[in-house]
């Protein structure tokens, strides 16, 4: 999965988690927003869990790589009857692009305060 490159310093990524059963494919569109869009968005908080242990999610962009809390969680959270706007660090931010991550991680603070509502998930 390539990420394209975001626009500006306050630019970060949203997920459209597409309704669907528990059992369907996980499939999102993920797209670029900025704060000073206001968007409507929940944050989703987890814990990672084992990076060995990856499960595949399709994107409008191509086939995204999560790990299996990651999996869990939006299998769970997803709506069955409309699609839902996430944050999800692992799937909006770049991962294997540190000068992405050194930008993102400190705007994390105000990309959650900026959420309309925090989901902590526990499993």
């Amino acid at each position: 999965f390539d990420y394209r490159p975001l626009r500006s310093d306050s630019g970060f990524r949203l997920v459209r988690l597409h309704a669907g059963r528990r059992e369907d494919d996980i499939t999102c569109h993920i797209f670029h927003s900025t704060l000073w869009d206001h968007p409507s968005f929940e944050a989703l908080s987890y814990t990672w869990g084992e990076m060995a242990r990856l499960h595949v999610i399709f994107s409008t962009e191509g086939i995204v790589s999560i790990t299996a809390n990651c999996e869990a969680a939006l299998r769970d959270l997803r709506y069955s009857f409309r699609d839902r706007i996430l944050w999800i660090d692992a799937l909006c931010i770049d991962q294997e692009n540190d000068e992405e991550k050194n930008q993102q991680v400190p705007l994390m603070s105000r990309i959650y305060s900026a959420a309309r509502r925090v989901v902590i998930y526990i499993g």
